[in-house]
């Protein structure tokens, strides 16, 4: 079963892709839909752009990974401040893409991914992306070069977005809850 999780956000929205079963869990994919804020732009302006490239760009992740079940974090609404709306946008518009597809959709609270990945509700990001480097030595691989990569071209080292980290961590997380039990409630 291949499924997809999402971070959800109109400024970097996660992507992870995993292959699950019963006895062990693949790396598909992992990556980002970036859409940079322009200071410039009005708010209703960057929401309409993002949308759209999300419109675009998503459907053809999932023509690339077909997956079977995708699963996103829980927005925890009124808590983002300023950006509710376009977390809500973007997650939003990845659904009612993932129903035209005919794709399984499931939502899991943070604290369970946390819990469930890095065995802490309270788990931080530095935990969550070591959990995932645990479970799949090639994103750390990966991580790692790209740190590299932006040192040499005199960038400031980050390495991969957290936002990559959280959707394989989400797609693990899913893959566990869901897969077998797909009534489950998070």
């Amino acid at each position: 079963m291949n499924v997809l999780g999402i971070d959800g956000g109109m400024t970097r929205l996660g992507l992870g892709a995993i292959e699950h079963y019963p006895e062990h869990m693949a790396l598909i994919t992992h990556g980002l839909i970036f859409h940079p804020r322009d200071t410039e732009m009005g708010f209703n302006d960057h929401l309409n752009s993002g949308i759209a490239q999300i419109v675009t760009q998503f459907p053809r992740a999932l023509d690339l990974i077909q997956p079977d079940m995708i699963v996103a974090e829980t927005i925890p609404a009124g808590r983002l401040g300023s950006n509710d709306s376009l977390v809500i946008a973007a997650v939003t518009s990845c659904k009612v893409i993932a129903y035209q597809f005919g794709i399984e959709w499931h939502d899991v609270a943070a604290n369970t991914v946390k819990k469930q990945i890095a065995g802490d509700g309270r788990a931080t990001k530095i935990q969550v992306r070591n959990a995932v480097f645990e479970l799949f030595p090639k994103v750390e691989h990966t991580h790692k070069q790209t740190k590299l990569e932006q040192k040499e071209l005199g960038e400031k080292p980050t390495g991969l977005p957290q936002d990559v980290f959280d959707a394989l961590a989400i797609a693990v997380v899913g893959a566990r809850i869901y897969a077998n039990n797909p009534k489950a409630e998070d």
